[in-house]
């Protein structure tokens, strides 16, 4: 591991979701794809909105679909660059 990169950190209450660092912090604008547009947190929205992102860690999208399928969660939307 290179220094000053931390191992994964796991959430106590969604143990398959875990935050990855990353290299370095990314920042900026994002394109985002709505899911289920059925849901009242979309109404009005396009199918495909931009978001503010500022983070320096990464959950995969693998571990969140895993995490769905196994617990009760809904993903409302996703990154189109992380989930494709």
């Amino acid at each position: 591991m290179k220094p000053g990169l931390q191992m994964p950190r796991c959430d106590y209450w969604r143990p398959f979701v875990c935050k990855l660092p990353l290299a370095q912090k990314i920042f900026g604008e994002f394109e985002l794809r709505v899911l289920m547009p059925e849901e009242r947190l979309f109404r009005g929205f396009d199918d495909v909105f931009m978001a503010p992102h500022s983070r320096h860690t990464e959950t995969r999208c693998f571990d969140v679909q895993t995490a769905a399928l196994q617990q009760d969660l809904h993903i409302l939307s996703e990154s189109r660059l992380e989930c494709t």
